[in-house]
């Protein structure tokens, strides 16, 4: 296999890893779909000449962009940050998958995926690039129709039970409550103290088997973010401190009605 097939490969494998984080990370389809062809706005440098048309345009469609994003995701807990990055990246995959490499200074068409025979990559109005205008269509189509057949992963709405141990404290477990709701797809939960006290949670989400969200805990003064997994009895986890400090945290599954 001759390696302008392989780096082919290698972007639809992207593109296929890219749209498997996406539908594993539970952020909206939509926004997929809107924002899939938005690196292609980095060909508006070609209207100040080729060399500087082909350095605007190969920055917008490197993978170092969207890991840098993605590093920045999983440093904040974003996940409109993690949602931009794997739309970045399979935008890239699909690109090279489709034929579509980075840019020479030569020309728009002449590409680091072009042949050293010098032929180009095909124009959309040739047989060739019309066949992969065919093929990006079907693959944009195929993405869109797993995310219909996909059931976004909820929580039972209702009051959830648990409790929370200290980091330093084994045997100080307190019991706490949850209350959780749905307004239309958006998630609230609301943390119920020992004490009664209620404390709402900042970006509640459900991501694949994991359930995230923040809180401000009161008597320290501290945020504290949590990552529970899935669990017998529910959901079970960390909530974590700036300094390193943790308590655990578990949920039950209120009863069926």
């Amino acid at each position: 296999m001759s390696s302008r097939r392989l780096l082919r490969l290698e972007g639809a494998l992207v593109f296929i890893a890219a749209v498997t984080g996406y539908a594993w990370l539970g952020a909206s389809w939509g926004l997929f779909a809107v924002l899939l062809l938005a690196p292609d706005v980095f060909m508006a440098g070609y209207l100040a000449g080729p060399r500087l048309g082909a350095l605007v345009y190969n920055v917008g469609h490197t993978y170092a962009v969207p890991i840098g994003i993605g590093a920045v995701a999983l440093g904040t807990s974003s996940v409109l940050l993690g949602a931009g990055a794997l739309i970045w990246a399979a935008h890239i995959g699909m690109d090279r998958a489709m034929g579509y490499g980075l840019k020479h200074p030569s020309g728009f068409h002449d590409t680091h995926l072009s042949t050293h025979s010098g032929e180009s990559t095909p124009t959309p109005s040739s047989p060739g690039g019309a066949n992969r205008v065919v093929v990006r269509t079907i693959l944009i189509g195929a993405a869109l129709g797993l995310s219909a057949c996909q059931t976004a992963p909820s929580l039972q709405e209702g009051r959830w039970t648990g409790a929370l141990t200290p980091m330093n404290h084994p045997d100080m477990a307190a019991p706490v409550s949850y209350d959780v709701q749905y307004a239309g797809r958006s998630l609230s939960i609301a943390l119920v103290g020992p004490g009664g006290d209620v404390l709402p949670t900042r970006q509640p989400r459900l991501s694949g088997d994991t359930l995230f969200f923040a809180f401000d805990e009161p008597d320290e003064h501290v945020s504290l973010s949590c990552a529970l997994s899935e669990a017998a009895i529910g959901y079970a986890g960390r909530c974590t401190a700036p300094d390193g400090k943790w308590a655990r945290f578990t949920m039950v599954r209120p009863e069926q009605p």
